[in-house]
């Protein structure tokens, strides 16, 4: 199988909302989100997979308009040759990573109610999302962090160290 032949834009797809519409077949599936491939998957059957998938609320969240797309395969064996072709052609940008919603539950236990509520609508009032929001906040956290960092270690700095 050669995956650079393999569009998922012109696969059959159906929105994230519909997915109780899904066929009942072993396929390799695609999120997308309009022209973005975010995450690739296998199944023996996607309708039940998407019945209870673990990043379902992750996709509905954070990219309201995602379609499931799929490239169905009547040898259920072929899927995990199939699936690890697609991911290295197309690099979604979700496989391999950790479930931001995961990581959202487990700031809220760290923070008030009040304080969750008070962010939410702050994020609301900026045209943002939390996720994108705390992700922003945490980015340039650790890029200041390493910034920092560089700056104790460079030949000036360790001179002034001395000097002092």
């Amino acid at each position: 199988m050669n995956a650079s032949t393999i569009d998922p834009l012109t696969l059959p797809s159906l929105p994230l909302g519909e997915r109780k519409q899904l066929p009942r077949c072993s396929a390799v599936y695609f999120v997308l989100a309009e022209n973005r491939i975010l995450y690739i998957g296998k199944t023996v059957n996607l309708l039940q997979r998407w019945a209870a998938h673990h990043r379902w609320s992750e996709f509905v969240k954070l990219f309201p308009t995602v379609r499931i797309a799929w490239l169905e395969c009547s040898d259920e064996t072929l899927l995990t040759e199939i699936e690890p072709l697609l991911i290295k052609e197309f690099s979604p940008e979700l496989n391999g990573k950790k479930c931001s919603v995961a990581l959202a539950v487990e700031v809220k236990a760290f923070v008030t109610e009040e304080v969750r509520n008070l962010f939410k609508a702050a994020c609301a009032r900026k045209g943002s999302t939390m996720s994108d929001t705390l992700t922003a906040f945490i980015e340039e956290f650790i890029k200041e962090d390493e910034e920092e960092r560089n700056a104790k270690t460079t030949p000036r700095a360790k001179e002034d160290k001395g000097a002092a």
